[in-house]
């Protein structure tokens, strides 16, 4: 078990309650600064959320079944089904803009990271640019 926070990436309901159960402060959808990504982010966000609902029309053996699906644990499984939502904040990776946390925060994301600016691309300019 990990004793310290952290921020983790998932692309599904299963993967982010795993990563709750180690110990996850946060779950950041996947994705990375850049136009491709941001599709990324968006369907993993669209992902999860839908999941969540579901889970909150299921009937007790449907749930446990889902929890084997999902590889996720039951208990875990049980609480969004009676909430509605995760217990932890869900942040999504790969947001640049304003429009880009504006749509995520419309699909369900309570925070939202966003480093302008901070791509791959920027990154090998400054690296070739002599000091």
């Amino acid at each position: 078990m990990i004793m310290r926070a952290f921020v983790c990436g998932a692309r599904n309901l299963g993967e982010a309650l795993r990563r709750i159960a180690e110990g996850a402060a946060m779950i950041r959808t996947k994705g990375r600064s850049g136009f491709r990504q941001r599709v990324e982010a968006v369907r993993h966000m669209r992902t999860i959320v839908s999941q969540m609902k579901k889970l909150t029309t299921m009937r007790d053996d449907e749930l446990m079944r889902e929890a084997k699906e999902l590889g996720a644990p039951l208990e875990l499984i049980r609480q969004i089904a009676r909430r509605g939502s995760s217990r932890c904040d869900f942040s999504a990776g790969g947001i640049a803009t304003p429009a880009d946390a504006a749509l995520v925060r419309r699909l369900g994301a309570e925070a939202v990271l966003s480093v302008p600016g901070f791509s791959n691309r920027a990154i090998r300019r400054r690296a070739r640019r002599p000091s």
